[in-house]
Parts: structure tokens; sequence; C-alpha cells
């Protein structure tokens, strides 16, 4: 695990001797992602997730979707973990699941920088991080892209998992807005999340930018449901 972090960072976090999810012990061969072999290999991965597999809205600003699993089983405890029981030291392997299916999923896609979606000050303040940040950096450390926390939510919206696609998109109308005097004009953006459902949050996030000029919106997420 964390096999280019710099010395300073492996002696402040180590290579883990356990399982992150299952508590085993891991083999030295075993510890690319602090996740073991079984746990690993239970995880279903997906290589292209596309436009085309998700139920489009009358307008859809982002223009290319891509993730690294399906949210069930294993990653969707280590996702849960991370966001609602304070696991922080999970962003280690499930930042380098994301980094290794990036060359994946992007093979020629060139990104100005990462925009990690935003949290409503109450709600940051109630869990004391925001998880997409933390991705992002984790992101911008290891490809050498600026992480550019330029949207702030300026509307306190209600959880998206308990509505459906028509209350999502009412719920984030006007939830975003960009910091004054940041240039997004005629770059290419990639929106960094967890989870992907109907892609209402990151559509928002993504008016946003095109309005300010943003040419080419990507999104780019740990997992997502399965799209009927």
């Amino acid at each position: 695990m964390l096999k280019i972090l710099n010395p300073i960072l492996k002696k402040i976090y180590p290579e883990p001797d356990y399982c992150c999810h299952c508590e085993s012990e891991l083999t030295g061969w075993e510890n690319q992602y602090g996740i073991c072999n079984k746990c690993l290999n239970s995880i279903q991965f997906f290589s292209d997730f596309d436009l085309k597999d998700i139920q489009k809205a009358e307008k859809q600003y982002f223009d290319q979707v891509r993730g690294v699993a399906f949210y069930e089983g294993n990653i969707k405890d280590l996702i849960y973990s991370f966001k609602y029981y304070s696991k922080r030291e999970l962003i280690f392997p499930l930042v380098e699941l994301m980094v290794a299916h990036y060359p994946i999923v992007f093979p020629k896609e060139k990104w100005d920088g990462f925009i990690p979606v935003a949290m409503h000050e109450e709600r940051l303040r109630e869990r004391g991080y925001n998880h997409a940040l933390l991705l992002a950096r984790g992101l911008s450390f290891y490809l050498n892209l600026p992480c550019c926390d330029w949207v702030t939510r300026i509307k306190e919206t209600l959880p998206q998992n308990k509505l459906n696609r028509e209350e999502r998109q009412k719920n984030m109308e006007g939830a975003f807005q960009l910091k004054k005097e940041v240039k997004v004009k005629d770059k290419n953006w990639l929106i960094i999340d967890d989870i992907f459902t109907t892609g209402t949050t990151c559509d928002e996030i993504a008016r946003v930018l095109k309005e300010a000029g943003g040419r080419h919106i990507g999104v780019y997420v740990l997992a997502s449901g399965r799209i009927s």
C-alpha cells in the first residue's frame, strides 16, 4: 500500500499489517491497497462507466462519468465506514483504488484540475471533514494535478438518498456557486465524489462550471449503483 508515498508520510502512515475490511493479517505481497486478496477479489470493478448507462435528465451538463466499482459488498462497507464512522485512515486504500483505475477509465483525457463536491458548512461541522475533498486531495498528490476547492455549497440540502429523481433535482437547484475570482473558463474539470446515483449533485456543479465557461466536465467516483 502507498508505494509511492514519500518517506515522511510512510513514517506517519506505515503500511498496514491487517486488511482494512476484514482485519485478517496481510502477507507481504498482498498489501498493495491495504486490502487482502480475498476482499479485493470480491469487489466488482468496472472498466467503463459512461453516459450511455445513465438515465438522462432533460438537461445534462457533465460530459462523462467514470468510476471504480459497483456500490455493493466490500466497497460499500469501506465507503460507509469512511463517510459516517470517521475512519479517515480508509482514505488511503480508497484513493489508491481510484488512482489504479484512473489510467484505465481515462486513457486519453487531459484534466486541468479536480473539483471536489462541496459540503455545506453545517454538515461539515457535524462530520468534521469533507470526504470528497479528501479524495480529491489524494488524487492530486498521486496524479500531480491541482485540487481546486473552488465550488461552495450555499444551500443546505436534504439527504439525496431519501429522495426520488425529481425531488433530487429540485433539492439541488441553486445549491452551489463558484468562489470569487476563480477562473474555470476554457479548461477541463473533473468532479470528484464517493458515490454516483442519479448524478443530480454532480450535474448541478457541472452546470455552475459550464455557465462560468468550463469546457469539458467529467465526473470520477469510487462507486455507483447499478443502472437499470
